[in-house]
């Protein structure tokens, strides 16, 4: 089933998207395609030490850096 926040799945949209949800899935172990666009990081299994582990794989991929006080990390 896909992991969304109860509505419907939305796939990721361009390339951005489609490469956060790559490291979603290596980071939640998780199969990419039922990671919905609007899901939240924390309701699909994410917790404070894999946040962590994700910036680390977002600021290595893209090459930006983010903040940890974010409260809702989605795709979008």
């Amino acid at each position: 089933t896909a992991l969304s926040m109860g509505v419907s799945y939305q796939a990721p949209q361009g390339e951005v998207e489609v490469g956060l949800c790559q490291l979603w899935s290596e980071v939640l172990k998780l199969d990419a395609s039922t990671i919905s666009r609007d899901a939240n990081f924390f309701e699909v299994g994410g917790h404070s030490l894999l946040a962590i582990e994700l910036v680390n794989k977002i600021k290595q991929n893209f090459s930006v850096s983010l903040p940890l006080t974010s409260r809702c990390l989605t795709l979008k």
